[in-house]
Formats: C-alpha cells, structure tokens, sequence
C-alpha cells in the first residue's frame, strides 16, 4: 500500500517472482488524478524504486529485479535512471495502444550491496557465532542474514572443542578457551585482529559472560547480540521469571506444598528447561526426582500442547517480527518436527509479554495452550534457538536485522515479511564431503 499522509493513493510490489532465478518484475500503480503529473514523476515514483530496492535485495534476497514502462512517458524514463536502473533494451512496437504501435523499454536493476547498505562495516565488518558445535543450521542462517549486507563478510565461528563439526562450516575456527577462563582482553584482541564486529552467542551457560563484558566491548567498536545482564538472569532464573510482572507464567515454587493439583513437573531452576525435567509426576515421585537436582523447582502440571514463539527485539525496545511454532515431535528438550502457526490474539499476548522483558536480539519464548486455551509462558531463551532455523525461512530476518542495528542503521523501515505459507521443518542428521 502507497500513502501519502496516511491517504491510501496507489500501491505496488513485485511481481512474476522466478526464485530459481532470484529475479522479479516491477508493478506500480497510482490514483488516476495524480498519475503522471510533477509530483508523481519527482517524488512519488521516485521514492518508490528506493522502498522496491529495500524489499527486493535486503528483505528477499532477490538477485534482479526490473520494469517495462511504456515508451510513451519519457519523465518515468528519467526517474529508473535516476535510481540506478540500466536501460536493458527496447521491445520494438510491442504493444498497441489507441491503435498505434508503441515501443517498450526494459528497466534493469542488479543486486549492489553497497549500494543499498552504504554504513557497511569496513573497519570491523566480520562476524564470531561462539559455542558453534554442531549448530550448522545457525551458522548456515547467520552467512545468510549478514552476506545481505555484502558477500565479502567473514563469519568466524568459536568453540573450546577442536573437533566440533560446526568448524567445517564456518569461514574460519577459533578454538577459543572456555567461557570462565577467557579474559576479555582476549576476546577483544581477537576481534580487532580479525576485524569482528559483531559477536553472536548462542549457549545459555555463556550469556552471563557476554552480558557482563558488552559494555567493555561496546567500547572497543564490538558489538554484542545480546541483552542486559539483568534481564538475561531473570530469564535463566526459572523461579525469579515466573514472578514477574507482566509475564502470564505457571505457578512456580521451591516448595512442593505450594503446588495446587495432583500431578507435578519438577524442574532445575537455573539451565536448560529440559535438563532432567520430570513431567506429569505424583507428590511422592516428584519429591523423589528433585531430590536428584541441584535446585528443584515445582509447578502444577497443565495438560495441553507446547509452542514456541520467535522475535526479534530492536534496540529501542520494538518486537520487529515475531513467529509462532507448534512443538510436533520434540526429543531431548528440542523440536525434531515443528510447524508454523498463525493466531493475532495470541501473537499480540506474546508481544506484550516481550516488551514486558525489556530484552533485546533474537527470542524464544516456550509456551503451553492448555485444554481450556489458556496460554502460560513457561520460559524464555534470550538466544536463537535450535529450530528458530524455521522462523528465518518465514520472513523472520534476526541476523540481517542484528547486523543493520551493530553497524547503526535503523531497521525501521527493513520491513518484517511474514510468509503467508504455513511451513514445517523437520531436522535430520547429514552428509557432508569436504
């Protein structure tokens, strides 16, 4: 939709897509008592080429896109070359109109990175994943995100494990020193050697760390993918999260007496919300399993299904996208098969919920819809998740976004493009030959 002082006065895109071919033809349509006058041929039209450009190269990836324009309007002619566009040639007498042959002229316009993005990083333009593993997809998705911005971008992937798998995946391996014994200066001296400037992690048990030192870095030109220390213990605080204000969360206590029902989850307070989780439990084995955790916690058990919730938070505070998914076949705490769902109501419960964690980057928040369709938020992961791979594929762009905002462009107008595909994802080992 094209509006003018939030009157609705045309409106255009892209159509006759070839993804095969990463190409996409033009279209654009005006109020018929504004078209081809002054203001259309100098401002209208004009400024609708730089929004097609965002769109087509920075929120689709497209690799061409261009528009046939009737030989009879020789001031549009003016306003594609003005934007860049390559007079590709004329298609003699093809069309007729008012009886007479008319020519058509072929506007083309190819994907210049530079171009579109000119606050490209050149001092520090390179990228560190650490704790990189064997997270392939995430590697796979942050080359992605960033080389939107520009191919030549390097993205170094971190990992104490010399022989993590995620090491063949990546532009080049740091076998960096686990987490308590890195000193900042190292971290640091490695990114300015190496011309990083932006650090993505991506284990819970290495957001502490990171929190703690983005102030540090932030002074060195680095920046950090990541949110407040304070925010980021609330949310690895089981206990501490579920009190909360503004967060609609099952009752959580470190006392089983407090528990209201028949049935219990008893759970690790600090960690991975599957690690050694006990489901469904009566009172006599729930005590018996938190005997066996560190710092048990317990909740009633809530009968009904598991979604996942992907967003991106801007640093003013914005949820820029967000992305629901249903758990279908979970193993191990993680999604195996997930799907893509849509419900306003609910996204805008989510949303609230965001906002209310003041958090920043990439989120997943795990939640139950219980039997009487009553959403709880169980807890939240402020850090890309395993299956957080489907979101990106339906629109959600966390990496292209974090690098815009590392490199101080505003995303505000990097617009969230939501597939109107439903997909599933379903993650499997695979072969790679070096």
């Amino acid at each position: 939709s094209y509006k003018f002082k939030d009157e609705l006065i045309g409106y255009g895109g892209i159509v006759n897509i070839s993804w095969e071919n990463l190409r996409g033809e033009i279209s654009f349509l005006l109020r018929t008592d504004i078209a081809n006058t002054k203001k259309d041929y100098d401002e209208y039209f004009p400024n609708f080429l730089i929004l097609v450009q965002n769109i087509a190269f920075g929120e689709l990836s497209l690799y061409r896109i261009f528009g046939e324009l009737f030989d009879l309007r020789p001031k549009y002619s003016k306003a594609f070359k003005n934007s860049g566009f390559i007079l590709d040639g004329v298609l003699k007498a093809h069309n007729i109109i008012n009886d007479k042959p008319v020519d058509s002229k072929v506007y083309g316009l190819v994907n210049n990175e530079e171009k579109i993005h000119p606050s490209f990083n050149n001092n520090n333009p390179n990228v560190l994943i650490t704790s990189i593993s064997k997270k392939v997809p995430l590697i796979k998705s942050v080359m992605k995100g960033v080389r939107k911005i520009n191919k030549s971008i390097k993205v170094f992937g971190g990992d104490s494990n010399n022989l993590c798998i995620g090491k063949y995946f990546v532009d080049e391996f740091w076998e960096m020193s686990k987490i308590d014994e890195l000193p900042v200066e190292a971290l640091i001296n490695f990114c300015k050697e190496n011309k990083i400037g932006l650090i993505i992690p991506s284990r819970d048990g290495e957001l502490e760390y990171f929190s703690s030192v983005k102030k540090q870095l932030q002074e060195e030109g680095i920046s950090i993918s990541i949110s407040d220390k304070e925010n980021i213990l609330s949310c690895l605080d089981k206990l501490k999260f579920s009190q909360l204000k503004g967060i609609r969360s099952i009752p959580t206590s470190e006392n089983i007496e407090d528990v209201v029902g028949n049935r219990i989850v008893v759970k690790e307070r600090y960690g991975a919300g599957s690690d050694k989780i006990g489901i469904n439990l009566d009172k006599k084995n729930a005590l018996a399993h938190g005997a066996k955790l560190k710092t048990p916690i317990y909740q009633p058990f809530v009968t009904g299904y598991e979604i996942s919730v992907d967003a991106y938070i801007s640093l003013e505070g914005n949820v820029k996208g967000i992305l629901m998914r249903r758990r279908d076949i979970v193993v191990s705490g993680e999604s195996q098969v997930t799907s893509t769902f849509r419900d306003d109501k609910m996204e805008e419960e989510f949303k609230r919920t965001l906002v209310a964690l003041n958090l920043y980057g990439h989120v997943v928040l795990q939640a139950i819809i219980s039997d009487k369709n009553e959403v709880f938020v169980i807890e939240c992961n402020p850090r890309f998740g395993g299956a957080s791979t489907l979101s990106l594929h339906a629109g959600l762009d966390s990496f292209y976004w974090a690098y815009l905002e590392s490199v101080k462009v505003s995303i505000k107008d990097h617009q969230f493009i939501r597939s109107q595909k439903e997909f599933t994802q379903v993650r499997y080992p695979q072969d790679f030959y070096l």
